[in-house]
């Protein structure tokens, strides 16, 4: 698998590949220990209006964002729980190919998303970027990820059929930068032109820890 550069939003993106018995296994003396996912869930059942373009969050905060479907635009409620720096040796129980990521220092992002209105199809997969300190987007994993893959190297409560569902991004913070939050923009790895309508490619929402949390 080779990493390549999304043009839209510069986020470097990794596609996930699920390791399988073939894979190489870690040291279990050096199996880190799961970041912790014991968090208390938003209450999301009151929908607000469309979170404008530029919003600056922080964890915990809800944004109302505006998701494509074949009924139109929707507004699904998301927000940032946490962002846990974690050790890389879990990654080789994620990908069959963990070598191409030993540059990065992987974060585990926890998300809730809530769906107003019919989920018999699932919740929709939306994308968000990990974001670095200077703003910008980082590279990832391909994600969402859920207790279902352990993907990401901590168990989730698994998904319920509900409206709600909480799942986590592994974000990849090259030498000498960080994973500080994460941030929508609205496009995906097919947007590779500025679009002026869509307000969010060049003023994303963004979700950051509270200043009182950095380092």
């Amino acid at each position: 698998m080779q990493l390549s550069r999304v043009v839209a939003t510069s986020a470097v993106i990794g596609v996930l590949a699920l390791a399988g018995c073939a894979a190489p296994q870690p040291d279990a003396d050096k199996t880190p220990e799961p970041p912790s996912y014991d968090y208390d869930l938003i209450d999301m059942s009151s929908i607000g209006a469309a979170t404008p373009a530029g919003t600056a969050l922080s964890f915990r905060d809800v944004a109302w964002l505006p998701i494509a479907t074949d009924a139109g635009d929707v507004l699904n409620g998301f927000t940032v729980l946490d962002v846990v720096e974690h050790d890389s040796s879990f990654m080789a129980e994620t990908v069959i190919n963990p070598e191409e990521f030993a540059q990065y220092t992987p974060y585990v992002i926890f998300v809730e998303q809530h769906v107003d209105g019919d989920v018999t199809r699932g919740i929709p997969q939306v994308p968000l970027y990990p974001m670095l300190a200077d703003g910008t987007p980082g590279a990832y994993v391909q994600s969402p990820l859920d207790a279902a893959s352990g993907g990401c190297g901590a168990e989730i409560p698994p998904y319920d059929g509900s409206n709600t569902k909480m799942y986590c991004i592994i974000g990849l913070a090259a030498e000498g930068q960080q994973v500080v939050g994460l941030l929508y923009n609205n496009t995906t790895s097919l947007d590779v032109w500025a679009d002026p309508e869509n307000l969010y490619q060049s003023a994303p929402v963004t979700w950051t820890a509270p200043t009182s949390q950095h380092p």
